[in-house]
């Protein structure tokens, strides 16, 4: 019977805290925990943000095609009003059947009140601090600590437990770093539990979502760099992960999920080369952002602030790699027999951040996408702050002193200081984009009420004949992504689908001609550029016909018949910062509506910040239309 207990005893896994942990550490996790959250606060003024009204669409059932009810994140083609010049072959669906499954909870608990919705995101965030403390563990108290707080403060918490239809990462990775401590417990403490309960855990966590691919980087690092034990026991441990990890991203594959046709997405099993060619920039800025607290999110202000963050991230590697070889026999020497060596796990923090980067790195670059590998460079951040205060205190001479002194202050002013402010500030901004979104629907039922076509009295909009929208609008200048995609979907999300047809003509910034032709077509000239020549113009493939001249192309998915014809193509002009399209785009359009552009439509556009109406030119009439900044400034 003792014999019996004593095995169960030994089965079981070692104690989060004992009575030995220092109180000053187990006070930082909580600290960390906490900051996370606080920081975190203004997220619930965010309410529902963009895609969020279309995966609420899906749950409701609002739109006329039926969709599995475990896939909330659908293909961009489900989106009403898809640009015209999208190529059919464009798809960003994924597979995250239980992300969808929470998605559904919060609506089947909370409907349309957005605020516990993002109550439920804090738990999620605490509750990934708390798992990557955990797994911290291995770590000297002091810098575990340390780490947990950078962590606990990085940028990269923002979109996931601010924007309800990116919580699935943050989620994701939760489940996924459990799995995470789950193996360390087994390889480190010989927790036998471990060997079957990790691969078991990130099932689970691959079926929240993607994100736990770059996760199971680390216990690939954790056998390559901290293991010393002939290489058959080591793969014989890694295993069941990597067979998992392999078989997911076959399936993936086969099953052609996740972006395909994006231009500002990479996808390596459909395009290798421009993979590899596309990390090139993509790494760049994802390492500034990692390491240096330079958010990579800038890179969205225009090719000046992807310039600089181009910079910043290759100054950054270079230190690393420097950093790595004066290093090399602390990081990648034999591992200390003193649980409490400096180099203990710190190679698989380094190396499995860095091998999480490529797995995150195919769109276009923001802070979100950091949010796996911002675990291992909060540990490297870390341990840089904990070398320079040592090199500062034992240094002798005063110059010594000194550099090391202004370097502390930059890691601390950069990442105890500017990072968080820079996380309050970007939800903010994100809430207030939000807000400045919703104003775009109030500008279109103004217009719509004032024309007779919506009831201000009444939640629906009526269809022409039970068919087309009668609250039809041609933009001429949409300054941006948000204001390009999302207006239609929020209309919907309030008077229901097929009730406005939301049909942009250019989303670059170009002067544009627009001539009325005829009753029913329009054609547009760019006066100084051509058309759909700037990167995120193309977040998504171009239709075939749009470089060809005679090239006619009509969208499936416009709310309304729509015919668009390419005039005239140009070459592209090496003098346009912004022109990195293909060789041939167009500069001359023709636009054929379903009806009489004096009945039902409207003429509009956006001028310092604001969308405004314009006058309908009469047949054989023209107007010129200057472009000029969006929402917060963005063009």
């Amino acid at each position: 019977m003792t014999i019996k207990f004593r095995a169960m005893k030994e089965s079981k896994p070692p104690p989060l805290a004992d009575s030995s942990q220092p109180v000053q550490a187990r006070r930082m996790f909580f600290l960390a925990m906490s900051a996370a959250v606080l920081l975190s606060l203004p997220s619930l003024e965010i309410g529902f943000f963009l895609d969020d009204y279309h995966q609420i669409a899906l749950i409701e059932g609002l739109y006329d095609f039926e969709r599995p009810a475990l896939n909330l994140y659908s293909s961009f083609l489900d989106f009403p009003d898809v640009p015209w010049w999208t190529s059919e072959s464009t798809r960003t669906g994924f597979w995250r059947p239980l992300s969808s499954a929470l998605l559904r909870l919060d609506h089947a608990l909370f409907g349309r009140n957005p605020l516990p919705w993002h109550l439920h995101s804090l738990l999620w965030l605490a509750a990934l601090i708390g798992v990557v403390g955990l797994c911290f563990r291995g770590l000297p108290a002091r810098l575990a600590g340390l780490a947990l707080l950078l962590f606990a403060l990085d940028e990269s918490h923002s979109m996931p437990a601010g924007v309800l239809c990116n919580r699935h990462s943050l989620v994701t990775a939760t489940v996924a770093f459990a799995g995470l401590w789950a193996y360390l417990r087994y390889r480190e403490d010989g927790w036998s539990t471990g060997r079957w309960l990790a691969p078991l855990i990130f099932a689970v966590a691959l079926a929240f979502g993607e994100t736990t691919v770059p996760v199971m980087a680390y216990p690939l690092a954790y056998e390559l760099c901290c293991r010393r034990e002939a290489w058959s026991e080591r793969l014989r441990a890694i295993a069941p992960i990597a067979a998992l990890a392999v078989a997911y991203v076959v399936a993936y594959g086969y099953l052609e999920l996740g972006p395909r046709d994006l231009e500002v997405y990479l996808n390596p099993l459909q395009d290798p080369k421009g993979f590899v060619v596309g990390m090139g920039r993509h790494l760049p800025p994802l390492l500034s952002g990692g390491l240096a607290a330079f958010p990579a999110s800038l890179w969205l202000m225009g090719p000046e602030a992807q310039l600089a963050l181009e910079i910043v991230g290759c100054l950054v590697l270079v230190w690393l790699l420097v950093w790595c070889w004066w290093h090399r026999a602390r990081l990648f020497g034999p591992r200390a027999d003193d649980p409490k060596g400096e180099n203990d796990l710190l190679p698989m923090w380094l190396v499995g951040a860095l091998g999480a980067l490529p797995a995150v790195a195919p769109a276009f670059p923001s802070d979100r996408q950091l949010l796996v590998p911002a675990v291992g460079f909060s540990v490297i951040i870390a341990t840089w702050i904990l070398d320079t205060q040592k090199l500062l205190r034992r240094a002798e001479r005063p110059a010594i002193k000194a550099v090391a002194g202004v370097a502390l202050c930059l890691l601390l002013l950069l990442h105890l200081g500017l990072a968080p402010l820079f996380r309050i500030q970007m939800q903010r901004g994100t809430a207030e984009l939000g807000r400045t979104t919703s104003s775009i629907v109030e500008t279109l039922e103004t217009m719509a009420v004032e024309a007779g076509e919506l009831d201000p009295n009444s939640p629906s909009s009526n269809r022409v004949d039970g068919g087309e929208p009668i609250s039809r609008f041609l933009v001429v200048h949409s300054p941006d992504f948000f204001t390009t995609i999302y207006p239609s979907i929020m209309w919907e999300h309030r008077h229901g689908p097929g009730t406005v047809s939301w049909n942009v003509i250019s989303s670059t910034p170009v002067t544009q001609e627009l001539t009325r032709t005829g009753d029913r077509t329009l054609e547009t000239r760019a006066l100084d550029g051509r058309y759909l020549r700037a990167t995120l113009d193309r977040a998504f493939y171009l239709a075939d016909a749009i470089s060809v001249e005679g090239g006619v192309i009509e969208p499936p998915k416009s709310a309304v018949p729509l015919r668009i014809e390419v005039l005239e193509t140009a070459p592209r002009d090496a003098q346009d910062p912004l022109d990195n399209g293909p060789a041939a785009l167009p500069t001359r359009l023709r636009f054929t509506v379903s009806s009489s552009l004096d009945r039902g439509w409207h003429l509009v556009t956006w001028r310092d910040g604001e969308l405004v109406g314009l006058d309908m030119p009469a047949i054989g009439e023209s107007i010129t239309v200057e472009p000029s900044p969006g929402l917060m400034g963005l063009i």
